[in-house]
């Protein structure tokens, strides 16, 4: 007989299952020369740069949560 620490484990553990099910694909992004940011796109001096900044990176990971 499952006492309440198992019934615990066993739902916890069909959360876990239903919320890697549930989540959004990952799309890396490779570096272009520019800016990814979808309000910027300057040219970057650094080839393997994704950003020019913090606030790009910021504003990009806004854009893609909106969708």
């Amino acid at each position: 007989m499952a006492d309440f620490a198992d019934i615990a484990a066993d739902r916890q553990q069909q959360i876990n299952d239903t919320a890697l099910q549930a989540r959004r694909q990952v799309v890396k992004l490779q570096p272009t020369g520019e800016c990814r940011s979808p309000l910027c796109g300057l040219e970057l001096d650094n080839p393997k740069a994704l950003f020019c900044n913090s606030q790009c990176a910021l504003d990009h990971e806004k854009e893609m949560r909106r969708g």
